[in-house]
């Protein structure tokens, strides 16, 4: 876990200099870089690690197999075992024509995933440092070393979130453009061609009542829907060979309900800060939308953890949606402004200067003071969700927790000496 611990210090460390103290674009730029390229590292440099490490070894190796020229010829279904997305084998195909081994692909799969978060954190979060904690802290980052072809196509249509913010009809069809090529990776990402059109509908009561009068008699028989639709509907739309063997699988089992604590936190701020953040930020709405889908799909994925890879195509907005709430507090900057203003007026002499300075600066004062509480809440909170999370839970193959990431392994000998 040492390598998580240098994680959250260094992202801790970096903050204040890099992006509060005097921030620019520039310095921005040099944070997330920086913290992209440790976790690159640690994706990259990882073995053993998530529920499904050595399945896509195995898959790389055997579409590395297939002899040049022949691989529309094979019957991919059967060959491999599964059915695989044909953008996913194309993309081992290309690392393999490179002649690149698996832990190479396992690199490339790695920047293909975390490229278009840091791109999205960096442009469009109020709060950098806040995001890119709650990117780990909320198992984003973890989830790209097990849910790999799901995360593969999320990151496609993550390209596709500056549509989305902007909203509009044409725009929305625009963000699904990306998604339907992110559903060559794994179809999973399509819940958001569903979720999308969300972006048009303002979050009201009447909507927030439809969300619980559909969810909650779909929970009471989750586990009966869901084996119709893996035995009976499937199979009759010529689906049987990738789903059917769900049915009867560990996929069934259930996971954590208290892993939903934290999301739901989320949804509650957004929901009681709306109005305001409505007023800043007019993409609010399908944000809560998205919240509210996060805690839907953990609270299903609590009967059954088929359902979680749904859960990581909606978790991830909520690195910027968080962010956006607590910036409602952050000091005004007009107030800064008339601090100085009145400090140079009051070095000149100026009497009315002198006796307004010490009531604005103490506002100021306060507002700092808030805001810096409401920040370190964040923080520490969302790292004690991380420590609960990465070590309790499922147990394989000598790692448990979330997604099955920790504790850390490498294939570097010494970094699995670390405690």
């Amino acid at each position: 876990m040492l390598v998580y611990y240098v994680l959250f210090g260094l992202m801790a460390l970096l903050a204040w200099p890099l992006c509060y103290r005097r921030p620019s674009s520039a310095k921005s730029t040099v944070y997330v870089t920086v913290i992209f390229l440790y976790l690159f590292a640690l994706a990259s440099l990882r073995y053993n690690i998530g529920s499904d490490y050595f399945t896509y070894y195995n898959i790389y190796m055997q579409i590395a197999a297939i002899p040049p020229g022949q691989l529309f010829a094979v019957d991919l279904g059967e060959y491999l075992g599964a059915y695989i997305e044909m953008g996913y084998v194309l993309f081992n195909r290309y690392f393999a024509l490179l002649g690149a081994g698996p832990q190479m692909f396992y690199a490339g799969a790695s920047v293909f995933c975390l490229l278009p978060a840091a791109f999205i954190i960096r442009r469009y979060s109020p709060n950098i440092p806040l995001s890119v904690w709650l990117y780990v802290a909320l198992f984003c980052f973890s989830s790209t070393m097990d849910f790999v072809r799901q995360n593969m196509g999320l990151a496609v249509a993550l390209w596709g979130y500056p549509f989305l913010r902007r909203g509009g009809w044409g725009n929305v069809l625009k963000f699904m453009g990306f998604v339907a090529a992110g559903m060559t990776f794994h179809m999973t990402v399509g819940i958001l061609l569903f979720l999308a059109p969300l972006r048009q509908l303002p979050f009201r009561r009447w909507v927030a009542g439809a969300y619980l009068l559909v969810t909650v008699p779909v929970f009471l028989f989750s586990r009966e829907l869901l084996l119709w639709f893996l035995e009976d509907l499937l199979p009759a739309l010529n689906f049987s060979l990738r789903f059917s063997r769900y049915a009867d699988s560990i996929y069934m089992n259930p996971m954590r309900i208290d892993m939903a604590a934290l999301p739901l936190l989320i949804l509650i701020l957004l929901l009681v800060l709306r109005k305001p953040l409505q007023a800043r930020y007019p993409e609010t709405d399908v944000h809560i939308h998205l919240a509210v889908w996060s805690v839907i799909f953990w609270l299903f994925a609590a009967h059954h953890m088929i359902l979680a890879r749904f859960y990581i195509h909606t978790v991830v907005f909520a690195v910027l949606a968080a962010p956006m709430a607590l910036e409602l507090y952050r000091p005004d900057p007009a107030l800064a402004g008339e601090k100085r203003r009145l400090q140079a007026l009051a070095e000149q002499g100026d009497r009315e200067a002198e006796a307004a300075l010490p009531e604005v600066r103490e506002q100021l004062a306060v507002e700092r003071s808030i805001y810096a509480w409401f920040l370190a809440g964040c923080a520490v909170l969302s790292f004690l969700y991380f420590l609960y999370g990465a070590l309790s839970g499922m147990e394989m193959r000598g790692h448990e927790g979330m997604y099955i990431c920790f504790p850390y392994e490498s294939i570097i000998p010494w970094l699995n000496q670390l405690p």
